[in-house]
């Protein structure tokens, strides 16, 4: 009976550990993890980039918040017209879309849960989306020009 005993407690040792690493395991992070920081004018923006479909689906939705001067730079593989909305999404925000030389072409507010498309007046390449007030804040208007890095242009949207 004590050899029984033993074994059943050295059993449970596996189960134990296992317990211990999930619970210490940190929560995932609402927050995007920026993949570059992107200069517009003299301002700087940690960026998470959304070029595939599914992350470009997804956006910011679920997010209780977005840290200041952090972003989502939705790319898309050619120019086209855009639309967007707020479904899901609790962040007031402002999106503005860019042409694929880095023309802003267009800056709107979104509201947040809002399922009303805002859709781009001009085909654009990327929209790129920030805490609302963001633009005004930094004097970013229509017509500014965003230098995006080298590897963010080479990259292949789905």
């Amino acid at each position: 009976m004590q050899i029984k005993n033993r074994l059943f407690k050295f059993a449970l040792i596996p189960f134990a550990v296992i317990i211990i690493i999930i619970w210490l395991k940190p929560a995932p992070s609402s927050s995007p993890s920026p993949d570059f920081i992107l200069r517009i004018n003299r301002s700087e923006l940690k960026l998470e980039l959304a070029f595939t479909e599914e992350t470009r689906r997804k956006g910011l939705m679920h997010r209780p918040a977005l840290p200041p001067d952090t972003g989502l730079l939705f790319i898309y593989p050619d120019e086209q017209g855009l639309s967007f909305w707020m479904k899901n999404t609790e962040i007031p925000l402002d999106i503005a879309f860019i042409k694929a030389d880095g023309t802003i072409t267009q800056i709107s507010p979104l509201k947040p849960f809002d399922t009303t498309s805002v859709v781009s007046r001009d085909k654009t390449k990327y929209a790129l989306e920030v805490n609302r007030g963001w633009f005004t804040q930094h004097r970013v208007k229509t017509g500014d020009r965003v230098a995006f890095p080298a590897y963010v242009k080479n990259i292949i949207a789905e």
